[in-house]
């Protein structure tokens, strides 16, 4: 479902851009992951993959069974389906929640979202007002 929110994200590229923001997604993929994954969801920015899941734990974000599997996750991957986004191999670590962070140019995290179950993700209007 990480599919989905980065696809949504692709759509608000210029609203960044002209709030001086740059957006980089960070998967756990494989680097060979990153073609595929570009043509799926459309997103032309920065795309870097993290396979060790050192950015995950530094920033603390939720893994496990527990943690993936849900009557939320459940829901989100339904509403997901119904979107039109189907599952695809999987990639990366498959147990590994992610989330969005907005650091500002003085290196200061002005928005810190953790992601709860799987297809849970942050509002994009939040994203953009935290970017400035």
């Amino acid at each position: 479902m990480c599919r989905q929110q980065v696809a949504e994200l692709a759509g608000y590229q210029d609203d960044f851009s002209q709030r001086r923001a740059q957006l980089a997604v960070i998967g756990n993929g494989g680097s060979y992951d990153l073609i595929k994954f570009r043509d799926v969801t459309g997103y032309p920015g920065i795309l870097l993959t993290d396979p060790s899941l050192e950015t995950y734990k530094f920033l603390k974000f939720k893994s496990g069974l527990g943690d993936v599997i849900g009557m939320k996750s459940f829901t989100q991957g339904f509403s997901a389906l119904r979107a039109g986004f189907m599952p695809g191999s999987l990639q990366g670590h498959a147990l590994q929640l992610g989330g969005a962070v907005v650091v500002v140019p003085e290196g200061k995290i002005t928005y810190l979202f953790k992601s709860s179950a799987t297809g849970d993700h942050p509002p994009v209007e939040a994203l953009l007002a935290a970017a400035g």
